[in-house]
């Protein structure tokens, strides 16, 4: 957040605006000098949290279409296309769901 508040005060002309270049070099400069990197070694980059982010959305189970909406997906497609693997990735979660689906007293769309 700082680094962006960075950008706009350094802006010289008007229009305030801020590319995505612009968010990604002060990123990348303020990652170097930090040295982050995730639990495998790799660089974090904007993009690993921004997968990060929506990974962990889906598996606390926001549903489709306000992740949709938050990672500006024009479709639910892909979104479910890019993500729904991880989903099925938790064989165990999806039985408990499955379970409780046809336990006795579920609610049915009926």
């Amino acid at each position: 957040m700082l680094l962006l508040l960075k950008l706009l005060y350094e802006q010289t002309d008007e229009t305030h605006f801020v590319s995505g270049a612009d968010i990604l070099r002060y990123w990348e400069d303020a990652s170097i000098r930090a040295n982050r990197k995730n639990v495998y070694g790799d660089k974090v980059t904007p993009h690993i949290l921004r997968h990060t982010y929506i990974t962990n959305l889906l598996l606390r189970g926001v549903d489709i279409k306000t992740v949709q909406y938050l990672a500006g997906h024009e479709r639910a497609k892909i979104t479910l296309d890019i993500y729904a693997h991880l989903t099925y990735n938790r064989p165990e979660e999806i039985i408990e769901k499955i379970n409780m689906a046809f336990a006795p007293g579920a609610v049915t769309g009926n």
